[in-house]
């Protein structure tokens, strides 16, 4: 008769709890990002040269996602990264740049805004 060492049930025991464990922690940060929605992306602003710019940090952006309105005196910016979570922004544009051209500009990992004269 072949038994087995007590230490390798109670390993087998811990190592299937912690797996228990792993994937309810998974489980409830997937819930949890996915009730967030419109999640706000950091951002930095400048001037320089006459222009304002932009630059909109989102993680693993998806960049056919991306969305820039200018309405009155706000920049509206949405989109979504590759997880299918939504990021919007609304910011208030210096009355000096409202009548700007805007031009949208995907670069690796974020996006710039640029308000400049024609």
């Amino acid at each position: 008769m072949i038994t087995m060492p007590a230490f390798k049930d109670l390993y087998e025991m811990i190592r299937q709890l912690m797996d228990e464990e792993e994937e309810e922690i998974e489980n409830t940060i997937n819930e949890a990002e996915k009730e967030i929605e419109g999640m706000i992306p950091l951002y930095t602003r400048y001037e320089e040269g006459g222009s304002l710019y932009y630059i909109i940090d989102v993680p693993f952006i998806n960049y056919s996602t991306v969305y820039v309105k200018i309405e009155k005196n706000h920049l509206d910016f949405s989109c979504q990264d590759k997880k299918q979570r939504k990021y919007t922004l609304r910011i208030k544009i210096p009355e000096k740049y409202q009548n700007y051209d805007v031009k949208v500009i995907n670069r690796k990992g974020f996006v710039k805004i640029v308000l400049s004269k024609t």
